[in-house]
């Protein structure tokens, strides 16, 4: 056995038996061990059923042990995922069982996701049971190896989930956009070609949004200024109102992230998908396009919808702006990639206060610019679409260019500096332009889309109506079919059953669909992921009673939805009353989180709260302070998120380690400058780690200490003290490491054998033997602490103490050479010392 250190370092035994890896679990289970630990944090999803769960390390084994001797749910299974490098160690020291269960299995980082496509992974998403969870390894974060694992799963589980969810198609598209069918009243392809031969800037939300600003002003009255909704805030403070603000997120956050943009109500054009979060669509006070189609079904009343690659609001703006008939369009902000100071988004945005990106992603691109520049799997993932754009722009006559030298070099988008970019003067402004192109909108022809509206919603409630009747009689007939409650099987209820799917399938088809699509997951988990297990008649009939349950109880739904839609509908209708029921509508507006929709209200009945009776002005007023009081609210979940992903200490701490370690000095500086431009948690004492890196690579180890001796937040202190025992030992200055080592040791008992061998070098050599004997009685496995006990017992005259050392080595390795070396020595002193 080699008496170099193994990869993960030493192995320990605690009280209970069990060995474990302090580098890996620092003392989490030196003084209680593991079982207290996995109990606590993952006994409750032991009893979880047909569930695929993903967890990145094994705690040096010991969880997989322990999952290993615990009854788990039926069919459940779990995958580990752990560094070869440590596999082999475990397998080497008979730590792992010889032969795994059939439902464990433990993969590399670069073999988990096959190994997880193996077990069925996709089908496990279908069924909404894959559990992603953090060993203990991951969530002390004592080995940086963990923090990178858990980062780099957790980009490409997420990455492989968005697959997943595009397959299957996502239910919240659709509810959102019946959410706004009163207000998707005008589609964007009316717009098609009036911007023919002008020039556009789109502007987004990366790093260099910033340098576009200056040239955006001077050249205002010639541009179709163009932008994504979250950056209003930017726009704002530079005074700059965009002709058309572009929006798609479906979900809540975007209302916090892009609040701003309802400020632009008077001078501007919301751009938003026909799945836009509906508070910000609902409260958005001026006019607007939208983008896809009207209904989730097919209908004469959805108008021409196109698809243009990638996800993001950015492609789909690039995308629409090409149908506008721009001869140009110049990106602003479109990066993908990280700024030099590791930025993500422009300044003003979250991202940005929260810090620099800190998970390390090992992408990097080209930038016009010349150098390279590292980006996100998002962003790399989003080049290719963004390529296929600038194609298609081409193919319609419409250069793309972006001026930024940071941004990544994308074929097909030309690199054209600022100062070199110039704009022709023009006869009309775009909003000139836009006001022209905008069908004249009454009272009248808001309430002619109302009622199309609620008639295409009534249609289509008729039909779901039929299938749900048509799904309850197919649930009796799969009974009746199979003979239940003391009669015999039938099978002319199968002919009746298959009747029943052949409507289904002809003429109610395309409801049939929106049915099916509505709870695609509930069908999908019909799917079972042990596909080569034989059904058993009492599993048929079970599947097909929960078809027809899952087709009846969605069909419920739907309706239940349609209703909701239709009162909304109806409620947007009342709105054009001139006596309207207001507390109807407020009911309205306080159901969906739309209390600011009363200046909405006030608009069109041009009154004010003034105009009604005291109570109901009183309440008009109390909905306006709702909103004003929301649009001032500045702590929200999306920071929160931010702070968490972006700014967890183990995760910044482990980027600077690893830029100081590659010796990537400019970049750590860069990182340092990001940094301290952020708003992050005790952001002072990462600088004072970064400087005192910087200083000790200039062999300034006065300065060094200075800053590492600045250092007391609790995540930084192990770090800081490292630092320090590093320069004293560069400087020789024994004395001073061995103060540091001690309170090193006194945090891990992974620091005894360094302390022990400055204390031997210091002359305090019974000390010395003191830490060594203590360290090996736990640590028996470390053979070379045991021969440097050896070695001073040894020069001590202690020659049982030596024997004891290589005795328990060669109790192990009975060839280890070093151990039969210094016994041989110690029977020959012994002996002569006897004699």
């Amino acid at each position: 056995m080699s008496d170099t250190t193994p990869p993960f370092g030493t192995i320990l035994t605690n009280s209970f038996g069990e060995r474990y890896f302090p580098a890996i679990n620092g003392e989490t289970f030196s003084k209680i061990g593991s079982e207290s630990y996995f109990q606590r944090h993952f006994g409750n999803i032991l009893q979880n059923k047909d569930s695929l769960h993903l967890i990145p390390g094994t705690d040096g084994g010991l969880l997989v042990n322990w999952i290993c001797h615990k009854k788990t749910g039926e069919g459940s299974r779990y995958l580990f995922i752990e560094h070869p490098e440590l596999l082999q160690r475990l397998h080497d020291e008979h730590i792992l069982p010889p032969q795994l269960p059939d439902h464990i299995a433990i993969a590399t980082p670069d073999t988990w996701l096959k190994k997880a496509e193996e077990l069925s992974l996709k089908d496990y998403f279908y069924i909404g049971n894959v559990i992603s969870l953090r060993s203990m390894a991951v969530i002390d974060g004592n080995h940086a190896a963990y923090v990178k694992l858990w980062n780099d799963f957790d980009e490409r589980l997420g990455q492989f989930q968005i697959g997943v969810a595009q397959e299957t198609g996502s239910r919240i598209f659709m509810v959102k956009g019946l959410e706004n069918l009163a207000e998707n009243r005008t589609p964007v392809i009316l717009f098609d070609q009036v911007f023919k031969g002008r020039t556009a800037v789109l502007l987004g939300g990366g790093p260099s949004l910033d340098e576009s600003f200056d040239w955006v002003k001077k050249n205002r009255d010639n541009l179709v200024v163009m932008a994504v909704a979250r950056i209003a805030e930017q726009l704002a403070a530079q005074n700059i109102v965009p002709d058309m603000l572009f929006a798609i997120d479906p979900n809540d956050i975007i209302f916090h992230q892009s609040k701003k943009t309802l400020e632009f109500h008077e001078k501007s054009l919301l751009v938003n998908m026909y799945h836009l979060n509906p508070r910000l669509v609902g409260l958005w006070r001026g006019r607007s396009l939208f983008m896809g189609t009207l209904f989730p079904w097919p209908t004469p009343l959805n108008p021409a919808s196109r698809n243009y690659p990638g996800i993001t609001v950015s492609h789909q703006a690039l995308g629409t702006a090409v149908e506008m008939g721009f001869s140009r369009i110049i990106l602003a902000g479109f990066d993908l990639c990280f700024s030099k100071e590791g930025f993500t988004h422009a300044r003003g945005s979250i991202e940005m206060a929260t810090g620099p990106y800190v998970h390390r992603s090992e992408l990097w691109v080209e930038t016009n610019g010349g150098w390279r520049a590292e980006t996100s799997s998002d962003f790399f993932n989003a080049l290719p679409a963004l390529h296929s754009l600038a194609e298609y722009a081409q193919s319609h006559g419409c250069e793309v260019i972006n001026p930024a030298a940071a941004a990544a070099k994308i074929e097909g988008i030309a690199w054209h500096p600022w100062d070199q970019l110039h704009c022709e003067p023009v006869d009309r402004t775009a909003w000139e332009v836009i006001q022209q192109t905008l069908p004249a909108e009454s009272s009248e022809d808001r309430l002619n889309h109302f009622q199309q509206v609620e008639t295409e919603l009534l249609r289509l409630r008729g039909e779901i109506r039929r299938i749900r009747k048509l799904t309850i009689e197919g649930i009796d007939c799969n009974q009746r079919l199979f003979g239940r409650k003391g009669k015999p099987p039938d099978f002319k209820y199968k002919k009746r059953m298959d009747a029943i799917e052949a409507i289904l399938d002809g003429e109610l088809v395309d409801a049939s669909r929106l049915v099916k699509r509505w709870s695609v997951g509930d069908l999908l988990k019909l799917s079972r992921p042990d596909k080569n297990k034989e059904w058993s008649d009492e599993e048929i009939e079970t599947v097909g009673r929960r078809y027809y349950e899952i087709y009846r109880d969605s069909a419920t739904n739907l309706l239940k939805t349609i209703d909701e839609n239709r009162a909304r509908v109806q409620s947007r209708m009342e709105e054009e009353k001139k006596s309207p029921n207001i507390k109807a509508i407020l009911e309205q507006y306080q159901k969906d989180g739309q209390q600011g929709r009363v200046a909405v209200f006030l608009a069109k009945q041009q009154k004010s709260p003034d105009s009604y009776p005291e109570k109901m002005k009183t309440r008009l007023e109390a909905f306006q302070n709702e909103f004003i009081a929301l649009m001032q609210q500045t702590q929200n979940d999306y920071k929160e998120h931010c702070k968490n992903r972006l700014a967890a200490p183990g995760a910044v701490r482990f980027k600077i380690m690893t830029m100081y370690q590659n010796n990537e000095i400019e970049r750590l500086k860069n990182f340092m400058d990001g940094i301290s431009q952020g708003t992050m948690e005790e952001k002072d004492q990462f600088v004072s780690l970064i400087r005192g890196l910087l200083a000790e690579q200039d062999a300034d180890f006065d300065q060094a200490l200075k800053w590492y001796r600045m250092i007391s937040y609790k995540p930084l202190i192990m770090e800081g003290l490292q630092r320090q025992l590093t320069v004293h030992l560069r400087r020789r200055e024994l004395v001073s490491a061995t103060a540091v080592a001690k309170r090193l040791a006194e945090n891990s008992l992974a620091h005894f054998p360094f302390l022990a061998d400055l204390l031997r070098m210091t002359g305090e050599r019974s000390m010395a033997i003191g830490i060594y004997k203590d360290y090996t009685r736990i640590a028996k496995d470390d053979f070379v602490s045991q021969v440097k006990l050896a070695q001073l017992l040894l020069e001590e005259g202690d020659w049982d103490g030596v024997k004891g050392c290589c005795q328990t080595i060669l109790d192990k390795d009975a060839g280890h050479k070093m151990a039969l070396m210094l016994l041989e020595k110690a029977t020959h002193q012994q002996g002569a010392a006897d004699a």
